[in-house]
């Protein structure tokens, strides 16, 4: 037994020595992996309910209104859900994100519990996140028989908007909400909000710089 671990350690040493540097396809293949990680650290939700402002919640009861605020962006599902909660016509909510605050709110209440407008162009909900530099937009709406699954026409339409934003260099998350809880369903991150390059130069400069970190890289890269 001990000869067995020797040799094992022997061939250890070996492989970690004589493994080369990452090739180009596995450089791009990591740098996509640590993009994806960076994407899902940064848009990570709060879960808890969140309480809300009680007067504010009853004054939504125009159409079209546009608020100025400043809410994390990680805890911003949890209090749209909330507001959200007990509403008997279906709702839409925007919210526009700079970094990690959300800075402006834009609702619009729906005719009846089976469907709701914008109310909002998506040109102008474009001009909107570049008059405030915001490069992330939320999109909310209820369903108030609380089934938490988008429709067909849903995913259409944040297909179509998420296009359009993506475009521009603007992220788009879409969520249903229910009973103030929340569900994602889309996401469409631009390339100019975590540049790929940017990952593959940082993997470019940590490869070939010796067995050690070789060996790191190849490991990050498979597991």
């Amino acid at each position: 037994m001990p000869l067995l671990i020797i040799l094992l350690s022997l061939v250890c040493i070996f492989v970690v020595l004589h493994l080369g540097p990452l090739g180009p396809d596995d450089v791009l293949a990591l740098a996509h992996k640590r993009r994806r990680h960076k994407i899902k650290s940064f848009y990570t939700w709060a879960r808890n309910e969140t309480a809300v402002d009680r007067d504010f919640k009853s004054s939504m009861n125009k159409n079209g209104a546009l608020h100025s605020v400043s809410e994390p962006l990680s805890s911003t599902p949890s209090l749209v859900a909330a507001l959200l909660k007990g509403k008997k016509h279906e709702w839409i909510v925007y919210a526009l994100a700079k970094d990690d605050v959300v800075q402006l709110i834009y609702y619009n209440k729906g005719p009846d519990r089976t469907s709701v407008a914008p109310a909002i162009s998506a040109a102008t909900l474009v001009g909107l996140a570049q008059r405030e530099n915001s490069q992330t937009v939320l999109c909310f709406h209820n369903h108030p028989n609380a089934v938490m699954l988008p429709s067909e026409q849903d995913l259409y339409s944040a297909r179509a908007l998420g296009d359009t934003l993506e475009y521009s260099g603007l992220a788009l998350i879409e969520f249903v909400c229910g009973r103030g809880h929340f569900v994602e369903y889309y996401r469409a991150i631009p390339d100019e909000l975590f540049p790929v390059d940017q990952f593959c130069q940082q993997v470019r400069d940590e490869n070939g710089t010796g067995p050690l970190r070789n060996l790191r890289l190849h490991l990050e890269r498979y597991f």
